[in-house]
């Protein structure tokens, strides 16, 4: 049984995998036995990981990538498919979180940036990919949500209405996809330590309110994302679509 969760002789591409969450998912995807491609917007921190990923004895392929660039998303899994013959899996980790205010002061060009990463490069991430996947044996994608589109999150309207875009279009996307053999499914972490929050987990007052919501009391680091993401991108999982895997601490559940 345990065979069923190796990710041997696959090919998966994560988004947003050069650091944090998305770092913690390259590098364990490639301990279960895929090869990596690691895309990102920045090629230094790309090449890094793959090196990384590449002394473990995978395959890996870094590739700059701005999800919200069409063309540069057809790139992204041109290349992939050039250097690897095939798609497996996608991990959607790539996501902003630039704007943190009042909503009556962000602006159309704020909301329009956030829903262009978060949401259309999700989406555009998402086809590409089951182009490929259509072509070949299926696969598996996981989009990486968030816990603010089911509580509210005072300030962070944009933000939690793209990661609800997000779960919306993973359900769209499961139920369209499962006569072609590709599972879609969601993971939605709670507070996590990244580079991205950290004026969160810097702020005593804004972090001790996240936490009281969380019935665990602490944060999460992001290897601890990890699990659930393995177990969804693998045959253990394989009638699991459609399915939101929180990993909060037990936030949803308070």
């Amino acid at each position: 049984m345990l065979e069923r969760f190796s990710l041997a002789g696959k090919v998966a591409v994560v988004t947003g995998g050069s650091r944090g969450i998305g770092k913690a998912i390259s590098l364990a995807l490639a301990e279960a036995g895929a090869d990596v491609v690691v895309a990102s917007r920045s090629q230094a921190s790309c090449d890094e990981v793959a090196r990384q990923i590449e002394a473990s004895g995978r395959r890996a392929l870094a590739v700059s990538t701005d999800v919200s660039d069409e063309a540069q998303v057809q790139r992204l899994f041109a290349e992939t498919a050039g250097q690897f013959g095939r798609v497996d899996i996608l991990i959607n980790n790539a996501g902003i979180d630039p704007v943190s205010k009042p909503a009556v002061e962000i602006t159309l060009d704020e909301w329009n940036w956030i829903m262009a990463v978060n949401l259309t490069g999700t989406f555009l991430c998402c086809r590409e990919a089951a182009r490929h996947m259509m072509a070949g044996d299926g696969g598996s994608i996981v989009n990486i949500s968030s816990t603010t589109p089911h509580s509210g999150v005072p300030w962070l309207t944009a933000y939690s209405a793209s990661k609800g875009g997000v779960e919306a279009l993973t359900k769209q996307l499961a139920v369209e996809w499962a006569p072609k053999r590709i599972r879609v499914n969601a993971v939605i972490p709670g507070v996590i330590n990244t580079e991205m929050i950290q004026h969160v987990m810097q702020n005593e007052t804004l972090l001790g309110k996240f936490l009281r919501r969380t019935p665990m009391r602490r944060h999460a680091e992001p290897e601890e994302v990890v699990g659930a993401v393995l177990l969804l991108a693998s045959d253990a999982a394989s009638y699991m679509t459609g399915a939101m895997i929180a990993v909060d601490g037990g936030c949803l559940a308070g």
